[in-house]
């Protein structure tokens, strides 16, 4: 039997389903179906009663359960005791492509710190598509990445992942808009307002959406390629641009806070099995940067 479908087979245990654990690894269901078949088939004997809409092991899976359990902690602490010999210090650090569009005060300090010690070397990876970014850990395509860390994607216990600071919605706009002299902007605002937003996945996207959805907005809402595309759109008259950071400064546009806020936590995420001396070591130096990098 394989790792591979001794941790399927416990995702299907937490997630109570074949199609949960599916969504929880990046699967498709008969992928799923198909690995605990093969792992039946190697023991001789059912681990799942597959009348039931959800997953419901047999007494001979219940047993098994407990192995799984047993086996998964040894292939962690196998991969861990080859950690010492492991000697490539080159890393690939996926970010959003708001932080590298946006020119984010973060990303230059994170990767300007290969430049300051010998034993790091990083690349940077361009994340376009969230609800694939999971994936792209569990493959190796990257090895940290900076991302919303609420989504249930990144609490399985294969993950790690570090808080580096609470991110806030602002109301960008320009600086002769009727907004610009207040502290903060109320949501019920924007209701009247015309709303430019740009293409992004991320879970701060989504909570945002179900918040115009809340609101009966009485203008369209305009969306955009990039942020630069939605905020070159503001004028004197109309226009806001939600975002989850003060991106860019101009002297043609402001940021406000949104009251009350939609906030999310952003952190880094990297997958347990593969750390390194190497990447222990960048995860460290990431978290004592200045905080005032990360409150933009």
């Amino acid at each position: 039997m394989t790792e591979e479908q001794i941790n399927t087979f416990l995702s299907i245990l937490r997630r109570g389903s074949f199609s949960g654990a599916a969504q929880e690894l990046f699967m498709s269901q008969p992928a799923v179906t198909h690995r605990i078949k093969t792992l039946e088939e190697e023991l001789g004997i059912a681990l799942f009663i597959r009348d039931h809409a959800r997953a419901v092991l047999t007494p001979a899976g219940q047993v098994f359960a407990r192995e799984a359990q047993s086996l998964h902690n040894a292939f962690l602490h196998a991969h861990d005791s080859m950690l010492p010999f492991l000697q490539d210090n080159t890393l690939r650090i996926g970010f959003p492509s708001v932080m590298v569009i946006g020119e984010c005060r973060a990303f230059f300090a994170v990767m300007n710190l290969s430049g300051h010690d010998d034993h790091l070397q990083l690349h940077s990876v361009l994340l376009n598509d969230a609800s694939k970014n999971a994936h792209r850990l569990m493959k190796g395509d990257v090895d940290l990445i900076f991302s919303d860390i609420d989504p249930t994607a990144y609490s399985a216990a294969h993950f790690g992942k570090r808080i580096l600071f609470r991110c806030t919605a602002y109301a960008c706009v320009h600086r002769e808009h009727r907004w610009a002299s207040l502290k903060e902007v109320p949501q019920e605002e924007l209701k009247n307002e015309l709303i430019y937003r740009y293409r992004d996945s991320t879970h701060f996207s989504a909570q945002f959406a179900q918040l115009l959805h809340d609101l009966p907005l009485t203008r369209v809402t305009e969306e955009f390629d990039t942020i630069t595309q939605a905020l070159a759109q503001l004028t004197p008259q109309q226009g806001v641009v939600i975002t989850n950071g003060k991106w860019m400064d101009s002297p043609s546009y402001t940021y406000l806070p949104l009251s009350p806020s939609i906030s999310m936590r952003i952190g880094v995420i990297w997958m347990k099995r593969r750390m390194s001396p190497a990447l222990r070591m960048l995860i460290d130096r990431i978290t004592e940067l200045p905080q005032n990098i990360w409150r933009i």
